[in-house]
Formats: structure tokens, sequence, C-alpha cells
């Protein structure tokens, strides 16, 4: 956000560096119980910085000072992803998707079609809305969560860790490594030449460089 770069870690909860990394600080007040220091995603919309934790959704609107619960209709449950688009915000948990029109004041389950409810990644490509769940499931709404159609993956896999999307280009990383679709998900192909046998975790995306996050293999 910003000058500034959020990081979300398993208690004490959220840090700040504005060094690029050089330096960070604890900025957790407001996540008063060890659940909501346990931060599973972070989301930012303007000055509104989201943090998903294993007790609901948390906001600060002060580059992290303060954090106050903004988790009415998602309490109790943990936050594995957020992403924002325009004024709708997602959330993926352990029970399903629900959705904030209201930056997180009330939120609402969009859970009609789902096959699995935990929902491990979330990720929008225009109108599309990719989710991707515990058991190897990618799913895809067109109407804002409404309504889920899964996605045939080709291959076997048992889970889908993250999503990133890139123009027309959408990534999974799944326990079978990483793959990518460019027709909205109707078909995909696998990336995995120079990743690890253990593929990826975490996807992130920065104009035209790719970054994968891998358990014990590093970047």
């Amino acid at each position: 956000s910003g000058n500034n770069l959020f990081a979300g870690t398993w208690n004490p909860g959220v840090f700040v560096s504005s060094d690029n990394g050089d330096s960070w600080t604890e900025k957790s007040s407001g996540l008063s119980q060890s659940a909501n220091k346990v931060i599973f995603s972070l989301a930012i919309n303007g000055n509104n910085i989201f943090a998903g934790t294993r007790n609901g959704v948390f906001i600060s609107t002060n580059n992290g000072e303060e954090w106050e619960w903004s988790s009415e209709g998602i309490t109790g449950k943990e936050i594995n992803s957020l992403v924002v688009d325009y004024n709708n915000i997602f959330a993926g948990t352990d029970n399903g998707v629900f959705l904030s029109t209201n930056n997180g004041l009330t939120w609402t389950g969009k859970n009609a079609g789902l096959t699995n409810k935990i929902i491990k990644s979330i990720a929008i490509s225009g109108n599309n809305i990719f989710v991707g769940t515990s058991v190897g499931n990618i799913l895809l709404s067109t109407d804002l969560g409404d309504s889920w159609a899964e996605k045939d993956l080709g291959i076997s896999v048992t889970s889908v860790r993250s999503l990133a999307t890139r123009d027309n280009n959408i990534f999974a990383s799944t326990s079978a490594g990483v793959i990518l679709s460019t027709d909205n998900g109707d078909s995909w192909a696998e990336k995995n030449i120079g990743l690890p046998n253990n593929g990826a975790g975490k996807l992130a995306i920065n104009g035209n460089y790719i970054y994968a996050g891998t358990s014990g293999n590093g970047v």
C-alpha cells in the first residue's frame, strides 16, 4: 500500500515495512486474541487494509496502526484468501465463499454450486471469479458468486494452493505443480520446468514476472 509492504504471520500478527523489507515493525493492535493473530491473507482496497485471520476479518484504515473487527456474517471462520474487485471483497474460508459490498461491514455467503466449501484460493480475471479448493477443484463464477461451475483440470490433484491471474492467463498452484489456462479454465497445461518436485505453494504476479513460493526450496 503506497510505500508500505505488509506481511501476515502465524502469530504475532501483521508486520509492516517501509524500506522494501530491510526492517519490519509489528502492527497488531486490535488483534487481541491469539486466533486473530494468525494471518492467512491480506488485501488492500484504497486506504482500507483487510486481514483474514483464524477468526474472521479485520480492517485497518491507518496503515495497520489499529485493527477493528469487520466480520458480521463471517465470524468464527478461517479466512484463507481475500481478493478485492472494485467495491466487492471476496473471502475464501473453511466454510465457503463470502462477499462484502460495504468494505467488510457485513458478509453474505455465495456457495450455490460449490462442490467443496474449503476454499484455499481466489482470483479474479475480468468478470470471472475462480476459486481453488482443498480437494483439488477449481470452480468459476461469472455472476459475482451466485453460482459456480467446476472446471476440468485434465489431471488429478489433491489441492489447489494458490491462484493468480494476468490478462487472460490463469495460473494455479496445485499438488501436481503449476498449471496454466488461457481460456477461462476450459483447458489447462502443466508449467513445471525448473520447479522442485513438490511444486509451488503461493503464487504472485508482478508485471511479466511470476513468483512461486515453495515448501523448503525457496522462491
